[in-house]
């Protein structure tokens, strides 16, 4: 028998059950089945609980509300298996500030560490509103170190911090709502796994093996789970609940896709961000995100907004198994990033077998379509920025081929200074300085040329002789134009 004092309304475990007990032998309505799954629910959580050699507190109260509805509230917090180790702690931490001659006076206010509290409210006058309640929190000690006000002494507190996460909770029926925010929405799959997933106590398994009872897909759920699945696709309770297997799933949640038989044998996640990339990818390599083994395959879906996971699953498969052999610097990341985004946005299957060096080149190719396809044909104007020359190792770029040719194999975005050419703003020039590309923006601004941007491969920054050297040669420049201007000037 488990008694707990340090609870205000605490009742043994035989107390708890026999009020149950009772109360449903007195409803009238508790015979509903939709009511009885909430107590089957109810009761199989606290079962397992038990099983698990978890300590529980069991909480009984009846009341009445304002509208004269008898409110029937039973209760019981499964607390965490670390409530021992949390005590220990904190008696130490008292030893020590003895120790240290301290004065601070430290107490447990509740002793109560919980990982859940699940709850079933039962309105004997309405009988649609019953509800069961599944809230995860918890209690924990906290040390934190602070100094006097003359910053000399340290001062060591000892403190219970409440955190309080998710609430899930049913009405008469399966389908779970999440109470975020006093608004109520119904709850997927997804939601489900991020929300009990991460708990000493497996109240997730409890959950899914409690709707395996109603949905044979909701077996295949708990199955990949116990894989080792700690995601889900955002799935809804109704699309489970009417599927007889993983394709007739897949085929509900994803409308168009053409599912196989592998389907039916491989994790839910893994399958479904497979056809997710289908439309991104040659049909050939559909095979080979089915064969990646679900432990790497998993670790390449990364957490975030639904729409750009499969881009990063994509971008992580090259950096992590088809290029793993290779260190992958930021540069690398950029280009296969940019590879994938040109891709998709023109319409261009993407290769899962290619080798580095032809990616790039792939890369180089997109960049040419893409901004060919955004970039206008352009002529400089005659203006006195259009009046400055140059040494011949610098090329003034005077074309939209040119220009298209020196995003590409620079990697930046110079393609978008089209239009700032045209209308007089700017002049772009490239040269090769210690063997290496730089892009150059020139504009005359205050009478004088200057050099406004210097940029490398990727928007690297140029060596700190090269703005020099430009500085010195448009200095020049500047003194020849503003002499020519001016003779001009003269003779009109």
């Amino acid at each position: 028998m488990l008694l707990f004092t340090y609870e205000k309304y605490s009742i043994s475990e035989d107390e708890f059950l026999s009020k149950l007990d009772e109360f449903l032998s007195e409803s009238d309505f508790i015979d509903n089945n939709s009511l009885e799954k909430l107590v089957d629910l109810f009761r199989f959580i606290l079962h397992s609980a038990r099983l698990s050699n978890y300590r529980i507190l069991y909480y009984y109260e009846c009341y009445y509300s304002e509208c004269n509805e008898t409110v029937k509230h039973f209760k019981f917090i499964i607390e965490d298996k670390c409530i021992k180790e949390l005590r220990d702690k904190f008696i130490a931490m008292q030893d020590f500030l003895s120790e240290m001659d301290l004065d601070l006076h430290l107490k447990l206010i509740d002793q109560k560490f919980a990982d859940y509290s699940v709850e079933i409210f039962f309105y004997t006058d309405n009988s649609a509103k019953t509800r069961l309640v599944i809230d995860n929190y918890t209690y924990s000690l906290q040390c934190s170190k602070s100094f006097d006000k003359d910053h000399k002494d340290q001062i060591y507190l000892y403190s219970m911090i409440y955190q309080k996460s998710h609430k899930m909770f049913m009405y008469g029926n399966l389908q779970p709502y999440m109470d975020s925010q006093k608004h109520c929405f119904p709850m997927n799959i997804k939601y489900l796994f991020s929300m009990f997933n991460n708990r000493n106590f497996d109240m997730l398994g409890t959950i899914l093996k409690w709707y395996s009872q109603f949905g044979i897909v909701f077996k295949d759920i708990l199955s990949d789970y116990r894989r080792g699945c700690t995601d889900m696709p955002p799935f809804s309770f109704d699309e489970v609940m009417s599927s007889h297997n993983r394709r007739e799933l897949l085929e509900i949640k994803l409308k168009k896709v053409k599912t196989c038989k592998k389907d039916n044998t491989i994790p839910l996640f893994q399958s479904y961000y497979v056809h997710k990339a289908e439309k991104y990818i040659r049909e050939s390599d559909l095979q080979i995100l089915y064969q990646l083994p679900f432990d790497i395959f998993h670790k390449l879906v990364k957490t975030g907004i639904e729409n750009q996971r499969v881009k990063w699953m994509l971008q992580a498969y090259y950096e992590e198994v088809l290029y793993s052999d290779r260190k992958t610097s930021d540069d690398d990341s950029y280009i296969i990033r940019d590879y994938i985004d040109m891709s998709i946005q023109l319409k261009q299957k993407i290769n899962l077998m290619i080798s580095y060096k032809k990616l790039c080149s792939e890369h180089n190719r997109l960049a040419l379509l893409y901004d060919s396809k955004r970039v206008r044909q352009f002529k400089i104007p005659d203006t006195t920025l259009s009046k400055l020359v140059m040494p011949k190792e610098y090329v003034r770029i005077t074309g939209k081929k040119m220009l298209l040719h020196e995003a590409a194999i620079q990697h930046h975005c110079v393609a978008s200074y089209a239009d700032k050419i045209s209308r007089g703003k700017c002049l772009i020039y490239t040269t090769i300085y210690q063997e290496k590309r730089y892009t150059i923006e020139i504009i005359f601004s205050r009478k004088k040329f200057v050099a406004r941007q210097i940029r490398g491969v990727y928007n690297s920054l140029p060596p700190d002789s090269l703005p020099k050297e430009l500085k010195k040669l448009l200095s020049a420049e500047t003194a020849r134009v503003n002499k020519l201007i001016s003779s001009q000037s003269e003779g009109a």
